[in-house]
């Protein structure tokens, strides 16, 4: 979360509803707003709490406290199952184990990936050939587990990871 140093002189709104401009003593400072992810899926409930922070918890069986993790990723989408969390800014991605016992996190696997698909027309922007994905925005690279795989989209296909 950028911090504004100096009183606010001038304040507008961006090309969207999500930028915001805010001119100070201290400089300019550009604010962006995304709704936070979140996933219900085979007894595991994960909320973002943060761009860069989970909380991972499970529904079913004893209470047990619930996992934080802080990730180096700006998170764009995630996915869980019953013993794996997913994790990915678009560019990078990151597997966990779930623990049992604790919801405890370990890393199982970090990995680059696709960026956003290129157009088949030069002339035509990438943006415009845009999905709309459950776990994270639209555009860019789109992420999933199932069972013990995990499934990509990379120009224009899926791939079983």
């Amino acid at each position: 979360m950028p911090q504004v140093g100096g009183s606010p002189s001038v304040l507008c709104w961006g090309p969207t509803a999500q930028l915001l401009g805010l001119q100070s003593t201290d400089g300019l400072h550009i604010c962006t707003r995304a709704p936070l992810l979140h996933k219900l899926c085979e007894g595991y409930a994960v909320i973002q709490e943060a761009a860069d922070r989970v909380l991972v918890e499970k529904l079913e069986g004893p209470a047990t406290p619930p996992g934080r993790l802080t990730t180096s990723l700006r998170l764009a989408g995630l996915d869980v199952t019953a013993n794996a969390l997913l994790l990915h800014d678009g560019s990078r991605a990151q597997v966990y184990r779930i623990g049992q016992a604790d919801s405890s996190l370990s890393v199982l696997s970090e990995f680059e990936s696709p960026a956003v698909p290129t157009a088949e027309n030069p002339a035509e922007p990438a943006a415009s050939k845009s999905i709309t994905l459950a776990t994270g925005g639209a555009g860019g690279c789109a992420m999933a587990l199932y069972n013990e795989s995990m499934y990509r989209t990379a120009d224009h296909r899926v791939e079983v990871c």
